[in-house]
């Protein structure tokens, strides 16, 4: 009895460190990467595009833009977008010849793109994921093995990296995702989302975030990076649970890296205490409803300099 239970548990072992060994050696495989460009013409024909994550897609108005200066412009943000991801896909020889030296990209970027802790409910982009190594794997999501093992199972039935670059359902000076204004609870928000879910910062995203802006810093083009306006009273709040904290890291972490890595292509903008703005004019703490979504967008014309962006190449 005793030399089958030796037996038994030896076996129970080593099936262990079979599926183990299996799954480490399948976290080390990276996937080709496709990048598909949905619009191609109307990209070539813009003066101003619009990227990042949803405090862009949500927040900027092409059309005031185009009334305003008589330039095309064009939003395709996405939400939670990084700008790792988005430089992979910017800097792909296909992408990167349909930039043009005199075009503007404008760019947003939020705090949670430094925080280890955020990377479910899709705050971690595939294309990310795709580039780190085995221990990096591990190392992010050390809390959290059921996503780690769900973004593997991704990469390992894809078997590429396909990725949509544009959106075909946006035209030049026509397109954002504007959303009705509402009621809502700031502590909530600073409570549940998942932004702010176990801060953890100074780690890998934070690594990540400086590639990407070494990467857009490869572009001909000036690019404008800003960190969107909050609610008056979300930074009373975030201070508390630190949140603001991050925030400030955040944008510290930039403007170090622009000016340590000599990235004279990258411009960032702390727009989080622009004022102008009321309740009504958000549907939450971090994103304005459709009215101060165009209000903002008057606004950035001035604080950008965008009367100075020269047509053609």
């Amino acid at each position: 009895m005793r030399r089958f239970v030796i037996q038994f548990f030896t076996f129970c072992l080593l099936i262990t460190l079979l599926i183990v060994l299996t799954f480490s050696l399948s976290l080390t495989v990276n996937r080709p990467e496709t990048v598909k460009i949905l619009n191609p013409n109307t990209i070539d024909s813009a003066d101003i595009i619009i990227l990042g994550d949803s405090r862009a897609d949500r927040q900027i108005n092409p059309e005031i833009i185009n009334d305003n200066l008589n330039l095309n412009c064009l939003n395709i943000a996405e939400s939670s977008l990084d700008l790792f991801s988005l430089s992979r896909r910017l800097i792909q020889n296909h992408v990167k010849s349909h930039i043009r030296r005199k075009q503007i990209l404008i760019i947003s970027a939020s705090s949670w793109q430094i925080n280890d802790g955020s990377t479910g409910n899709g705050y971690f982009r595939k294309e990310a994921f795709n580039n780190l190594s085995l221990l990096e794997k591990f190392n992010l999501y050390s809390d959290n093995l059921k996503e780690l093992i769900l973004m593997n199972r991704k990469l390992i039935i894809d078997k590429e990296v396909n990725i949509n670059f544009g959106n075909i359902n946006r035209s030049l000076n026509s397109g954002f995702r504007n959303i009705n204004c509402r009621d809502f609870d700031t502590t909530k928000m600073l409570l549940n989302h998942p932004w702010y879910r176990n801060i953890r910062t100074n780690g890998i995203k934070q690594e990540l975030l400086k590639k990407g802006l070494i990467n857009l810093n490869k572009l001909n083009c000036k690019i404008i990076i800003f960190n969107a306006p909050v609610y008056s009273k979300f930074k009373k709040y975030a201070k508390n649970n630190g949140v603001w904290e991050m925030e400030n890291n955040f944008n510290n972490f930039i403007k170090s890296t622009i000016k340590s890595q000599k990235l004279s292509n990258l411009y960032f903008h702390d727009l989080r205490n622009l004022n102008g703005f009321e309740y009504n004019d958000y549907y939450d703490p971090q994103h304005f409803c459709v009215n101060g979504a165009n209000k903002f967008t008057e606004k950035i014309i001035s604080i950008f300099k965008l009367k100075n962006v020269g047509k053609g190449d």
